[in-house]
């Protein structure tokens, strides 16, 4: 598409008629994709789960290592998470 752009550019300062055909019909099938994208797309909290899942494996490492209180943090985040992706967190 950039190089349709630069095409069009190159057209304009000979003075040419240039066609938008090709572009369109490029930025037609983009958005057909990202259409597609965003129905394929996780329900709208399973980010916070999937933090709430990395959080729990940082928990597990930092009290694999003796880190109590790296642990103990990483858990609380965890469970923030876990409150945030049921709707049960207001801010």
């Amino acid at each position: 598409m950039a190089q349709i752009k630069r095409d069009a550019g190159a057209a304009s300062k000979q003075g040419k008629e240039f066609s938008w055909k090709e572009y369109e019909e490029l930025r037609g099938q983009l958005n057909q994709t990202k259409k597609q994208h965003k129905k394929d797309d996780k329900k709208p909290n399973s980010g916070s789960m999937d933090a709430a899942t990395r959080y729990d494996k940082k928990a597990e490492q930092a009290a694999a290592n003796g880190n109590t209180a790296d642990a103990m943090i990483f858990s609380k985040l965890a469970g923030i998470k876990r409150l945030a992706s049921n709707g049960k967190l207001e801010n």
